[in-house]
Formats: C-alpha cells, sequence, structure tokens
C-alpha cells in the first residue's frame, strides 16, 4: 500500500474479521474507496489459531506502513441477546450462561445497540484478546451479526417492516426479522452448499408463519454465499428482492467495493 501524507492524520481502519476456518484482514479509509486491502488467512485443523495469527500481526507489511485510527476485531459464535433494563456488565457472565455455556479459556464482551435496547453479549477465546490487545491496546471488540442488526433496524422497519432477511457469507447464513419495530428471529447457521442454505430458510419462513405468495425474502451479498441459492429459493417463495447496497448505505464509498462484507460495511458507516 502506497504511503500518502502524515501517518497519524489519515483515518485509516483495519478490521478483522475471524470465521470458521481462518480470518482476514480489512484495510480501508472509510471515507474512501481507494487503498482498499483485504487479506484472507486460512487456517487448517493443523494449525493454531493464535500461532497463525500471531504470525499475520507480524508479517503482514501492509501493517506496519501505517497507523490505524480505529482497530476493530469481529468474532462469530453464539450470541446471548439480554434487554438493556436486565443487563448488569458486572453479570455479563451469568447473563451469556443464561442461554450459550462458556466454553474453556473464553472471556465475555458485550455490545450495546442501542436503537434494538439490547445487549449482545459474546465469548472471545482468551489467547486471541490477549494477542490482539498486545498489539493494539484500543482494540474494539464485536460480533459479527451484532453490526449487522444496528444497522439494519432503522432502514428495515420503515421499508420491509415484515420482511425475512438473508445474509450469505462464505460458509455462514445469517436470518433475521423484524416486527413491530422489534427484533422478532434472529440466528446464524453453517452451510456449504445452496441445498443447506435453502433448508434453513425454508424451515425459519414456516416456523414465522410467514406466506410464500405475498411476504418478503430479502436477500444480501446473494454473490459471497453458496451458488443458486437465489435461484432454488425462487422455486419456493414469489417475492424475493437482492438489497442493493448502494441503497442500504447511500453514497459512502465504501458500499461500491463489492469485496467488502456486509457486516464490516455496517461496522465502519455505522458510527460505533
Amino acid at each position: 500500500m502506497q504511503e500518502t501524507g502524515n501517518k497519524s492524520n489519515n483515518p485509516y481502519s483495519l478490521s478483522i474479521r475471524f470465521h470458521t476456518d481462518g480470518f482476514s484482514f480489512f484495510i480501508c479509509n472509510p471515507q474512501s474507496d481507494k487503498n482498499f486491502l483485504r487479506k484472507n488467512f486460512a487456517v487448517t485443523e493443523k494449525d493454531s489459531l493464535p500461532s497463525a495469527l500471531s504470525q499475520a500481526l507480524e508479517e503482514y507489511a501492509p501493517l506496519q506502513e501505517r497507523k490505524y485510527t480505529i482497530v476493530s476485531a469481529l468474532f462469530h459464535g453464539p450470541v446471548s441477546r439480554v434487554p438493556l433494563e436486565l443487563f448488569h456488565k458486572e453479570r455479563r457472565q451469568a447473563l451469556f450462561e443464561l442461554v450459550c455455556p462458556l466454553p474453556p479459556e473464553h472471556n465475555i464482551h458485550y455490545n450495546i445497540l442501542p436503537h434494538l435496547e439490547v445487549a449482545d453479549l459474546f465469548a472471545i477465546p482468551q489467547a486471541l484478546e490477549q494477542i490482539l490487545l498486545r498489539h493494539f491496546p484500543t482494540i474494539h471488540f464485536y460480533a459479527r451479526n451484532s453490526m449487522i442488526l444496528e444497522r439494519s433496524v432503522a432502514r428495515t422497519v420503515l421499508e420491509q417492516p415484515a420482511a425475512l432477511h438473508v445474509y450469505l457469507n462464505g460458509k455462514s447464513l445469517f436470518l433475521f426479522r423484524y416486527r413491530d419495530k422489534k427484533l422478532e428471529f434472529a440466528n446464524e447457521y453453517a452451510v456449504s452448499a445452496a441445498q443447506d442454505a435453502l433448508y434453513y430458510i425454508l424451515n425459519v419462513w414456516k416456523m414465522l408463519g410467514m406466506n410464500a405468495q405475498t411476504d418478503t425474502c430479502v436477500v444480501i451479498q446473494p454473490e459471497n454465499g453458496p451458488q443458486q441459492t437465489v435461484e432454488e429459493l425462487a422455486h419456493y417463495l414469489r417475492n424475493i428482492q437482492v438489497a442493493d447496497m448502494k441503497a442500504w448505505f447511500g453514497q459512502a464509498p465504501l458500499a461500491s467495493i463489492k469485496n467488502i462484507p456486509f457486516d464490516i460495511l455496517s461496522l465502519l458507516l455505522n458510527g460505533f
């Protein structure tokens, strides 16, 4: 990446996104579509994720070329969603464990989602947390799909108040729906083919009592998920729309870049 201007004054962001088979670095200026970088790191069963992360942080050259105004890490995994009036950060582990067992050697973090009036609690491996804090003492930790919910609620309750939203990204499928300006359903599934995605979408559709002829399904970034998912889905649902990122994010330059996942866009352009 070419260096321009004063290092400390460039509002560059580094986002580290963890997924089931590795992690990715996203480097960008949220105010520009120039100098965007994405680097994926695959981690096999033989590899250690903490070791792979440490090596990447030490050796990936663009990380050494500039200082970053904002550094964030996004994690996937179970989330315990607690109404704000019931949330106490001192009790976050107990609240998390009401829904999900705490994995060994993990710490609980939380995100406050003001539009939804909830706190999302999630677990981070201690080894990854220590590595990230050593390199970036002011790093922010996020549950990956929390960013999507907080970004989308204001828009969807106005334009698609009862639609089922389908976010496809790699081997991950995230389904969510709002009803009466409240989050009615949100869950993430592991998928490897269009048939997997189809199975979960149609099961959730039926569980929510949605009408295949009149209700709407909004698909977000289908190009990043299993091929033919939308075509297969059209055999069962009449009203399918593909979300337009420029419509979601207005004139934000980053919205024109095809290589940025929706959750990263939601984080960088949400004002967190």
